[in-house]
């Protein structure tokens, strides 16, 4: 039975590895890659205000233990925001608040979404 179950897990590990997708969630999800997904921005000390911005998100990690890291977030009049001094993964659940600072020590609040942003 244990090599029954190790011979599928290799089979749908490679199966994702060249045919799966970026879509956050989906049970045919890659288990590494980087894709344009929509976040709301908080500024620090704001509740009610927020940006729906475009942001570059690197997702890495197994089935059960997804971590991501936001490098770049692009707002809509042509500015964007890095994030490199964070290259740290971190976990973070669908619609919930994170905690993040940008390169030149803004502190804000990430919110990330499942929508991604189509070409």
């Amino acid at each position: 039975m244990f090599i029954v179950i190790t011979i599928v897990g290799i089979i749908y590990g490679g199966v994702l590895y060249v045919f799966g997708n970026t879509q956050i969630g989906s049970v045919f999800e890659k288990e590494k890659y980087s894709e344009i997904y929509y976040v709301n921005m908080f500024p620090d000390n704001s509740k009610s205000k927020n940006y729906k911005v475009k942001a570059e998100i690197m997702v890495s990690g197994g089935v059960l233990d997804r971590n991501f890291t936001i490098n770049k977030a692009y707002f809509s009049n042509g500015g964007y925001i890095t994030f490199y001094n964070n290259l740290y993964e971190f976990d973070i659940d669908i619609g919930k608040n994170i905690d993040i600072t940008d390169d030149k020590g803004r502190d804000w609040k990430i919110e990330l979404t499942t929508q991604k942003v189509e070409a």
